[in-house]
């Protein structure tokens, strides 16, 4: 009599290949992908801080507009130097000027360690502003923009 031998294989089937293959694809076109966004976000970073100056400036253009062309504000006159608008001692408080009648909160900086908004009483915007005394224009700056860039907005 004849007896059927278990006949085992060695190697792999071509269809464990072929998934082998897609999957170290797959993870190589991720990490690949992660790889590209992460040198694309300074960019896109610079693009939101000027956003952010221009909306802040918007807020007080319409303060100065309701109040008959003057920017009123609690804290007084926009400084005349490059001041932090934050809420600290030393800063420009500006928030309870422009928040919540002209803003719903105050932007603040995407990528500066401490910029946050938490209320009018308690944030940091990561920005500057300062009026110029011979056109009384206004100018939000951003110091910690990326790119070798200087980012000021100014209306």
């Amino acid at each position: 009599m004849f007896t059927k031998r278990a006949r085992t294989r060695g190697g792999f089937v071509v269809m464990e290949v072929v998934l082998a293959v897609g999957v170290i694809a797959a993870l190589t076109g991720s990490v690949a992908a992660l790889w590209g966004s992460r040198k694309s976000l300074p960019p896109v970073r610079d693009l939101q801080r000027v956003s952010d100056a221009d909306v802040i400036l918007k807020a007080i253009s319409r303060n100065a507009a309701a109040n008959g062309g003057v920017f009123k504000c609690a804290q007084g006159a926009v400084p005349l130097v490059p001041t932090a608008m934050a809420s600290g001692k030393g800063d420009y408080n500006i928030a309870p000027c422009l928040v919540p009648s002209q803003l719903p909160a105050l932007p603040f900086d995407p990528s500066m360690p401490g910029a946050h908004w938490a209320s009018v009483a308690n944030y940091n915007t990561g920005y500057t502003v300062v009026r110029d005394t011979k056109t009384n224009r206004v100018t939000i700056q951003a110091p910690t923009a990326e790119l070798q860039e200087d980012i000021s907005v100014t209306r």
